[in-house]
Parts: C-alpha cells; sequence; structure tokens
C-alpha cells in the first residue's frame, strides 16, 4: 500500500535511482515519470558476494566466518550468507512462539533460537545458535536442530526453507 507520493527534480530522480534502487525491491519502488512510490515493507535486497566479503573481513567468529563461506558459495543460500554478515546487534533473534505461528517444514534463523513459547509440531530448526532451554523443547516435542553450515551442506539447493528474519 503506497505511503507517499513526491514529484522529484531530475537531478535529485537520478540521484535516488543510482545510489538507492539497488538497495530495494523492484516491487517496493516504482519510478515512473518522476514519482516514487514507496511502500512500508522494504525487504533487505539480497547483498553481492564482494559487499559479502568486505563485511566477513572483521569477524573472529570462526565457526561464524566457515558457515558465511559455505553460503556465500552456494547461490541458493546467498540470502543467508547476507544476513550472517549483519553486526550481533542487529541480527534478529528468534522465540520458539514465531516458528510455532508460521507454516512450513524447515526454518532458518539467522541469529540465536530462543525459548520463549512452546512448540508443537514436527519440524526441523537450522539456526546460528540456539539457548539451551530452546534446544531442551525443541528435543521434546521431536524437532530436529541443526546448524546452517550443517544444513547447507545437507541441503544444497536450500528446498522447502523459510528464513526467518
Amino acid at each position: 500500500m503506497p505511503t507517499q507520493v513526491r514529484t522529484l527534480s531530475p537531478a535529485y530522480e537520478s540521484f535516488i535511482k543510482q545510489n538507492f534502487l539497488q538497495t530495494l525491491q523492484p516491487a517496493s519502488l516504482i519510478a515512473i515519470a518522476g514519482t516514487f512510490t514507496c511502500s512500508h515493507k522494504n525487504k533487505m535486497a539480497i547483498k553481492s558476494k564482494t559487499k559479502i566479503e568486505n563485511q566477513l573481513r572483521p569477524k573472529t567468529n570462526k565457526a561464524l566466518v566457515e558457515t558465511i563461506i559455505l553460503a556465500k558459495k552456494n547461490p541458493a543460500w546467498i540470502k543467508v550468507a547476507g544476513l550472517l554478515t549483519i553486526s550481533r546487534r542487529k541480527r534478529k533473534d528468534i522465540n520458539l512462539t514465531e516458528i510455532e505461528k508460521t507454516e512450513g517444514k524447515t526454518f532458518v534463523v539467522c541469529g540465536k533460537v530462543l525459548s520463549q513459547g512452546g512448540i508443537t509440531k514436527k519440524v526441523k530448526v537450522v539456526a546460528l545458535s540456539f539457548s539451551e532451554k530452546a534446544k531442551e523443547k525443541l528435543k521434546a516435542a521431536g524437532c530436529e536442530t541443526l546448524t546452517i553450515a550443517e544444513e547447507i551442506q545437507k541441503n544444497k539447493d536450500a528446498k522447502e526453507v523459510i528464513i526467518l528474519q
């Protein structure tokens, strides 16, 4: 649903196109005759391999670096690599309640799975890390828990994978 419509000068419009169009999905930005319509739900664009590599350099967690490299090499997992390169403070942690509400069989969490709530369905949860209580609850519910690196090696095509962010 459009939230804002503005008519821009040609110089400013070309500046916007050159600098910001790559970061927005095509469906969320429409550039017609100098009028831009942006929706509220701008999702993160898939990062380039070069940007992922540049953001990978300062990382010191060996397991995280190896996971990002694995994800970066596989085109089906490139979005996960981009999500893993963001800072730890911006990385989203997911509670079991959110997994319970979402339909699907395999969930990828590019952060930590926390134990708030419960889970009743049998699913596969793939995450960077799990809290101890969350792991116990998932095992008790009969769910499979894997690290992202393990899932990339098992499921190279990322079939039936839902990324929670």
